[in-house]
């Protein structure tokens, strides 16, 4: 939330579920946390969508995405957050190895029924979206 005049700004923020095959790649907050979530963050002034997006996943993970969909907006008074569904992008020059998600991130692939692994608005945001994330 952002506060300007005395008025609250409500902030947009993009989150990707890294799809590969059946199973999503999610990661932990942080290392004593034990629930997964999406990788998500504020959109930047002058950026889209889809840059927030691709780059917020490469500072998180290191690796580069293609954007498959937009799942859904989710609206509340402080927070607009663009859910967005991603795939990694193949073996190239410029993304030498995208198996590295694996090793160097604190993170797991699960499948999207595995919601107790999962911190709750993942979970919540799941369990609400399986078809779309299956398709």
């Amino acid at each position: 939330m952002k506060f300007v005049r005395d008025k609250i700004i409500c902030m947009d923020t993009v989150a990707a579920l890294i799809r590969r095959e059946d199973k999503f790649f999610l990661t932990r907050e942080n290392k004593d946390d034990e629930s997964l979530s999406e990788i998500s963050g504020e959109i930047e002034r002058g950026n889209t969508h889809r840059e927030a997006l691709r780059e917020k996943v490469r500072q998180e993970v290191g690796i580069e995405v293609e954007i498959e969909k937009k799942v859904k907006k989710v609206d509340n008074s402080e927070n607009r957050k663009h859910w967005y569904l991603v795939e990694e992008v193949k073996q190239s020059e410029e993304n030498p190895d995208p198996d590295k998600i694996q090793s160097e991130q604190k993170g797991e692939w699960v499948q999207i029924s595995e919601t107790g692994q999962m911190h709750d608005r993942t979970a919540e945001f799941s369990e609400k979206h399986r078809e779309e994330l299956r398709n």
